[in-house]
């Protein structure tokens, strides 16, 4: 079982603010980071040809120049199952497009859609969720997490 996560994002900011996150969280001590999405997908590959684990999580940003993150969704659902199965993606986006909303959800490896900036409560309810349910959850409703 793997212990570290990914976070793909072209925002240097914005991949320090969901390491940081992480890190607070205590959900991993190990986190790998990438500002493109070819890369990311690189190293993953690289982990498949290898024999070893995928991320538990993997931290994707929509909006990213070269290939945006449902770019990168359709090649990581091209990856082995056995590979793939081992992964939860959380989308994260600046916009609260329903449309981008529903494409994410319509990814089987996608579990989670969250709005920009994430918080320790973003992230505490993404990792309750983990824990308890693959269900896919969209963070910003707030009757999938329990609010009123």
């Amino acid at each position: 079982m793997s212990d570290y996560v990914l976070i793909i994002d072209d925002s240097k900011m914005d991949r320090f603010i969901v390491e940081k996150m992480v890190e607070r969280s205590a959900l991993t001590n190990t986190i790998e980071k990438f500002d493109r999405g070819h890369s990311a997908l690189d190293f993953l590959n690289e982990k498949i040809a290898n024999g070893e684990d995928m991320p538990m999580t993997i931290f994707l940003d929509i909006n990213m120049p070269e290939m945006s993150g449902f770019e990168f969704l359709d090649e990581f659902e091209q990856l082995p199952e056995t590979a793939k199965s081992q992964c939860s993606v959380v989308m994260l986006s600046s916009s609260l497009n329903e449309d981008d909303l529903q494409k994410s959800m319509s990814y089987p490896c996608v579990k989670m859609y969250c709005s920009k900036p994430i918080t320790p409560e973003k992230l505490a309810e993404l990792k309750e969720r983990l824990s308890l349910s693959n269900q896919p959850v969209d963070i910003n409703d707030p009757n999938e997490m329990g609010h009123s």
